[in-house]
């Protein structure tokens, strides 16, 4: 399974639009939140960064969203910092930026990921769903049993096949960062 599998949208009715947008809104948001450190902002930045898609969607050519998205959103948190730094007289430098582009770009492969990851928990049984998502919460096997009504040798099955599932579905390296995620 490739990561990072492009899903064809059709940005011109609303209803492609709104798919596009359902997917990928929240990557946007936390990618500009993690930009400029501040939320309104990141919430705004990126519902610009959707009415410019919506009001251009007739004249783009866009082959990757998720590519577009995260460009279009570096730009315009690019663009408040520079307001915010000639507003307030602060300085950058060369090596801070560079940094921040390196950050930038590991966390815009984290949130991919997660985002991946999520999708393919989503396919799993209902109570494997259920005992995973409990499991990474931080709930003990004793927990999740309880809460689910279940015996723990039931909570291990699930876990063990979830698991199972997730490490055959990602292979090794998604595999790992999924535990270090989680």
């Amino acid at each position: 399974m490739r990561v990072s599998k492009e899903i064809q949208f059709n940005i011109k009715s609303d209803k492609g639009f709104r798919e596009l947008f359902d997917e990928f809104y929240p990557s946007m948001y936390n990618y500009a939140r993690r930009i400029v450190e501040n939320e309104e902002a990141a919430d705004d930045i990126t519902q610009e960064v959707f009415i410019n898609l919506w009001n251009k969607r007739n004249e783009l050519e866009v082959h990757s969203f998720a590519g577009f998205l995260y460009t279009s959103t570096r730009h315009r948190c690019m663009n408040y910092i520079r307001g915010e730094k000639n507003r307030l007289n602060k300085q950058i430098s060369i090596s801070d930026t560079h940094t921040d582009e390196v950050d930038d770009h590991l966390f815009v492969v984290e949130e991919e990921m997660v985002r991946e990851i999520k999708k393919l928990i989503a396919t799993l049984p209902e109570q494997q769903q259920n005992v995973f998502k409990l499991h990474v919460s931080g709930l003990k096997q004793k927990e999740i049993a309880e809460e689910l009504g279940i015996s723990v040798n039931t909570v291990k099955t699930h876990k063990l096949k979830a698991r199972q599932y997730l490490k055959a579905q990602l292979k090794d390296t998604l595999y790992l960062f999924l535990l270090v995620r989680f």
